[in-house]
């Protein structure tokens, strides 16, 4: 496993356990920090990142940074269906529900 994967995974658990605000927020950052040094991030990484802004979010613009992360997550592996569910629950908060179903 690479290195920077096991700090990802610490700040996601972290993230995950955390109920300020704040602090989510905080994590959020140092989330997208350690993703951004990656030259090739993957679908994992785009998926964690969307969590941070779905479980996070505070406006429409939030909600559309995660979906387009779950996006990029798909396009980058196929086969990654969690992050097809998370773009679709991302339809759904938006009222697109036949969008949601494809």
């Amino acid at each position: 496993m690479k290195e920077y994967k096991k700090i990802l995974f610490k700040k996601h658990d972290l993230f995950d356990l955390a109920e300020e605000t704040k602090h989510k927020e905080l994590l959020k950052m140092e989330i997208k920090a350690i993703i951004d040094g990656v030259d090739e991030p993957d679908a994992q990484d785009s998926h964690i990142l969307g969590l941070t802004y779905y479980f996070t979010q505070k406006d429409e613009l939030d909600l559309n940074k995660a979906h387009e992360l779950f996006i990029e997550a798909i396009e980058r592996d196929q086969n990654y269906h969690i992050a097809r569910l998370y773009s679709a629950h991302c339809y759904q908060d938006k009222s697109l529900y036949q969008e949601a179903l494809e």
